[in-house]
């Protein structure tokens, strides 16, 4: 019984360990959403933090992501 206990543990820990903070982003233009595909971890916390430079507006835009 604490065989099945310990590697049920061990289980549940391995699979909450490998979860990654990922999420779907997009950023408005012209009262569209222009969606950016999705982005984990430290990409994520970049493009939420310094937003999307599109070059050919020459403009940055402030990113929306969405947790899934």
């Amino acid at each position: 019984m604490k065989t099945l206990i310990y590697t049920a543990s061990i289980i549940a820990l391995t699979t909450f360990a490998s979860c990654k903070k990922c999420a779907e982003c997009h950023y408005d233009f012209n009262e569209s959403e222009i969606e950016l595909g999705e982005f984990c971890k430290d990409d994520l916390e970049s493009i939420e933090h310094d937003g999307y430079y599109d070059s050919a507006t020459d403009s940055t835009y402030e990113v929306h992501c969405h947790e899934h």
